[in-house]
């Protein structure tokens, strides 16, 4: 499933290439490399997101390289204006505005009062911590799995980024929360269905307006049917194949399929025929292969 937004298809080969052209002659070719590596792969296991944040690993960046989402690191950017990435001149100077909107688009999966966190400088550790309804505070060893992984995302889409890849985050999230959660992820990506240029151009915003695309993996049928109904071009459909290498050789690769009639369907190409939700029985998965030939 891609959220919103076509990516441009390069030769997967020629991206170690860029690492050979880093000069201003290429100032194209510098872009695109830049905007490579912020591409990021974010990691949803529930043991990772409790884990206090070690500062002195921030040094190291092994969050980002792993793939990890370090809850309490991205919090704190968000809400202190001594990060890099704090968001607090869009919210006013206020760090309760942004712990109150968090709180709110955790409302269909958490009942909290408050999230923020808790720093302690003489160990160098940022703890994530909550208060529930009934006052009690916990920290993120108290809040469920499926919390966690709805607040990573959240957290997302309060920050910046150019391209997200997550895996299966509907993990540890009841399926009647699923209509949410494909809200959310739709919502993470840039719309570019509505030019807002000139409104943004008015606020002094264009610049700042991120152009950001997520692409998600899931093999839950009842999340693919919550974004069917939500955007059918935003769906595409997995299948592997063997076809015929150099010298006989046969080798398996990874195909996409859109849906039949979206705007993702080029021309000749006839897509997967619905209903997609039902990819799970493989008579539906036969008949949708063999139709788009």
């Amino acid at each position: 499933m891609i959220s919103s937004g076509a990516l441009s298809g390069v030769c997967a080969g020629c991206w170690p290439m860029l690492n050979h052209y880093r000069t201003m002659e290429l100032p194209a070719l510098l872009v695109a490399g830049d905007t490579i590596r912020s591409w990021r792969r974010i990691g949803l296991e529930p043991d990772e997101l409790r884990k206090p944040y070690e500062l002195e690993s921030d040094k190291r960046d092994s969050g980002r390289r792993a793939g990890e989402f370090p809850l309490p690191l991205r919090l704190m950017e968000l809400t202190n204006p001594g990060y890099p990435q704090s968001n607090l001149s869009e919210l006013g100077e206020d760090p309760d505005a942004l712990s109150a909107e968090v709180v709110t688009k955790l409302s269909p999966i958490a009942s909290l009062r408050k999230i923020w966190v808790d720093e302690d400088a003489e160990r160098g550790l940022l703890t994530l911590r909550a208060t529930l309804q009934n006052g009690e505070e916990v920290s993120a060893r108290g809040l469920s799995d499926g919390t966690l992984r709805y607040l990573a995302l959240v957290l997302l889409g309060l920050g910046r980024g150019t391209m997200w890849y997550v895996e299966e985050p509907e993990n540890g999230i009841h399926p009647l929360r699923f209509a949410d959660l494909a809200e959310l992820l739709l919502g993470l990506a840039t719309d570019l269905s509505e030019d807002i240029t000139s409104d943004l151009e008015e606020l002094g915003k264009l610049e700042e307006f991120p152009l950001r695309q997520v692409i998600v993996n899931t093999h839950s049928s009842e999340l693919v049917r919550e974004i069917f109904e939500r955007s059918q071009g935003d769906l595409l459909m997995a299948t592997t194949a063997l076809i015929s290498g150099p010298e006989q050789h046969s080798a398996r690769v990874l195909r996409l399929h859109p849906i039949r009639e979206t705007w993702r369907c080029r021309e000749g190409e006839r897509g997967v025929m619905l209903p997609l939700f039902n990819y799970l029985d493989a008579t539906a998965l036969d008949a949708a292969t063999t139709e788009e030939g």
